[in-house]
């Protein structure tokens, strides 16, 4: 964060727990639920969205994907009712 605001670019941070927050609106929390919200609002994710985690199972990999997608979609969201 230092590093780009050392050179003037502005810097958003926002918690995991905002962001379950942000797709709490819709009883949309788990990360599970959050990637399958992501993929009805782009469409283009809807074949990336990886299969229900087994307890005993790593997270998928794609899964990276679909945090990424929720905190940009986070940014947008919290910034556009304003």
């Amino acid at each position: 964060m230092e590093f780009a605001e050392g050179r003037g670019i502005p810097v958003r941070s926002y918690s995991r727990e905002l962001v379950r927050e942000t797709f709490a609106l819709s009883e949309r929390s788990t990360k599970q639920a959050i990637a399958q919200a992501i993929a009805k609002h782009v469409p283009v994710f809807e074949r990336h969205v990886p299969p229900p985690r087994k307890p005993w199972t790593s997270e998928h990999a794609r899964m990276g994907l679909f945090d990424s997608a929720a905190l940009a979609l986070t940014f947008f969201w919290r910034n556009s009712e304003r």
